[in-house]
Protein backbone atom coordinates (compact mmCIF):
# COMPACT_ATOMS: atom_id res chain seq x y z
CA UNK A 1 0.00 0.00 0.00
CA UNK A 2 3.30 2.30 1.20
CA UNK A 3 4.12 2.04 -2.76
CA UNK A 4 0.94 2.67 -4.42
CA UNK A 5 0.50 6.04 -2.20
CA UNK A 6 3.83 7.03 -2.80
CA UNK A 7 3.24 6.45 -6.76
CA UNK A 8 -0.24 8.12 -6.90
CA UNK A 9 0.11 11.38 -4.95
CA UNK A 10 3.21 12.40 -6.72
CA UNK A 11 1.40 12.43 -9.93
CA UNK A 12 -1.02 14.44 -8.54
CA UNK A 13 1.20 17.26 -7.71
CA UNK A 14 2.73 17.12 -11.71
CA UNK A 15 -0.31 17.75 -12.62
CA UNK A 16 -1.67 20.42 -11.27
CA UNK A 17 -2.02 23.57 -12.43
CA UNK A 18 -2.62 27.60 -10.81
CA UNK A 19 -3.54 27.70 -7.02
CA UNK A 20 -3.22 24.08 -4.96
CA UNK A 21 -3.22 22.75 -2.01
CA UNK A 22 -2.49 19.28 -0.63
CA UNK A 23 -3.66 17.40 2.03
CA UNK A 24 -2.42 13.57 3.37
CA UNK A 25 -4.76 11.31 5.13
CA UNK A 26 -3.35 10.03 8.07
CA UNK A 27 -4.42 8.27 11.10
CA UNK A 28 -2.38 8.63 14.11
CA UNK A 29 -4.39 6.06 15.98
CA UNK A 30 -1.71 3.35 16.56
CA UNK A 31 2.16 3.65 17.07
CA UNK A 32 2.97 4.52 13.79
CA UNK A 33 1.04 6.80 11.53
CA UNK A 34 -0.80 4.98 8.83
CA UNK A 35 -0.97 7.02 5.72
CA UNK A 36 -5.03 6.41 4.43
CA UNK A 37 -5.22 9.17 1.32
CA UNK A 38 -4.76 12.27 0.53
CA UNK A 39 -7.13 15.46 -1.29
CA UNK A 40 -5.68 18.18 -3.96
CA UNK A 41 -7.76 20.90 -4.10
CA UNK A 42 -7.01 22.89 -6.85
CA UNK A 43 -7.97 26.17 -9.07
CA UNK A 44 -11.58 26.11 -10.39
CA UNK A 45 -12.33 25.31 -14.21
CA UNK A 46 -12.49 28.53 -15.76
CA UNK A 47 -16.28 28.17 -17.48
CA UNK A 48 -18.46 25.91 -16.41
CA UNK A 49 -22.11 27.09 -18.17
CA UNK A 50 -24.20 24.80 -15.22
CA UNK A 51 -22.18 26.53 -12.30
CA UNK A 52 -21.35 29.71 -13.78
CA UNK A 53 -26.21 29.51 -14.35
CA UNK A 54 -26.33 27.98 -10.74
CA UNK A 55 -24.38 30.96 -8.94
CA UNK A 56 -25.79 33.30 -11.67
CA UNK A 57 -22.57 34.40 -12.99
CA UNK A 58 -22.15 36.61 -17.12
CA UNK A 59 -18.66 36.70 -18.32
CA UNK A 60 -17.60 39.54 -16.43
CA UNK A 61 -18.60 38.22 -13.36
CA UNK A 62 -17.03 35.04 -13.22
CA UNK A 63 -13.44 36.78 -14.73
CA UNK A 64 -13.78 39.26 -11.51
CA UNK A 65 -14.61 35.75 -8.99
CA UNK A 66 -13.60 32.88 -10.49
CA UNK A 67 -10.56 32.44 -8.41
CA UNK A 68 -12.92 32.56 -4.62
CA UNK A 69 -13.85 28.34 -6.21
CA UNK A 70 -11.55 25.85 -5.31
CA UNK A 71 -11.89 22.75 -7.00
CA UNK A 72 -11.25 19.72 -5.30
CA UNK A 73 -10.07 17.73 -8.52
CA UNK A 74 -8.10 14.06 -6.48
CA UNK A 75 -9.87 12.29 -3.43
CA UNK A 76 -8.27 8.96 -2.94
CA UNK A 77 -8.60 6.83 -0.04
CA UNK A 78 -6.04 4.04 0.03
CA UNK A 79 -7.00 0.45 -1.71
CA UNK A 80 -7.66 -1.49 1.30
CA UNK A 81 -8.70 1.19 3.77
CA UNK A 82 -11.90 0.63 5.70
CA UNK A 83 -12.64 3.34 8.08
CA UNK A 84 -16.53 3.65 8.26
CA UNK A 85 -17.34 7.35 6.88
CA UNK A 86 -13.50 8.41 6.66
CA UNK A 87 -14.47 9.58 3.29
CA UNK A 88 -17.00 12.08 4.55
CA UNK A 89 -15.73 12.91 7.59
CA UNK A 90 -12.22 14.38 6.06
CA UNK A 91 -14.07 16.50 3.52
CA UNK A 92 -16.32 17.96 6.14
CA UNK A 93 -12.81 18.26 8.08
CA UNK A 94 -11.38 19.83 4.82
CA UNK A 95 -14.13 21.86 3.91
CA UNK A 96 -13.21 24.25 7.01
CA UNK A 97 -9.50 23.68 6.70
CA UNK A 98 -9.18 24.63 3.49
CA UNK A 99 -10.34 28.59 3.91
CA UNK A 100 -7.43 29.02 6.29
CA UNK A 101 -4.72 27.14 4.31
CA UNK A 102 -6.18 29.26 0.98
CA UNK A 103 -6.00 32.37 3.06
CA UNK A 104 -2.85 31.96 4.57
CA UNK A 105 -1.01 30.74 1.01
CA UNK A 106 -2.98 32.92 -1.43
CA UNK A 107 -3.98 35.50 0.80
CA UNK A 108 -7.93 35.59 0.15
CA UNK A 109 -10.25 32.82 1.24
CA UNK A 110 -12.51 30.16 -1.13
CA UNK A 111 -16.18 30.81 -0.67
CA UNK A 112 -17.14 27.23 -3.16
CA UNK A 113 -15.84 24.31 -3.30
CA UNK A 114 -16.71 22.26 -6.70
CA UNK A 115 -15.81 18.56 -7.60
CA UNK A 116 -16.48 16.17 -10.42
CA UNK A 117 -18.34 12.72 -9.75
CA UNK A 118 -17.03 10.62 -12.75
CA UNK A 119 -19.48 7.15 -13.25
CA UNK A 120 -20.36 5.04 -12.26
CA UNK A 121 -19.30 7.00 -8.75
CA UNK A 122 -22.67 8.66 -6.89
CA UNK A 123 -20.74 11.07 -5.06
CA UNK A 124 -21.94 9.81 -1.50
CA UNK A 125 -19.51 11.01 0.60
CA UNK A 126 -19.95 14.94 -0.60
CA UNK A 127 -23.64 14.42 0.30
CA UNK A 128 -22.67 12.91 3.47
CA UNK A 129 -20.41 15.67 4.02
CA UNK A 130 -23.50 17.74 4.04
CA UNK A 131 -21.34 20.43 1.56
CA UNK A 132 -24.57 20.07 -0.46
CA UNK A 133 -24.65 19.04 -4.70
CA UNK A 134 -25.76 19.99 -7.58
CA UNK A 135 -25.88 18.90 -10.99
Amino acid sequence: MERHHRRILPAWLQRAFGARQHYRIVSDAGATPVRLGGLLFGSSAKALAARDQWIGWDNVTRGQFRSRIVNNSRYLILPGVHVPHLASHVLGLLACQIRKDWQARYGFAPVLLETFVERPYRGTCYAASQLGASR
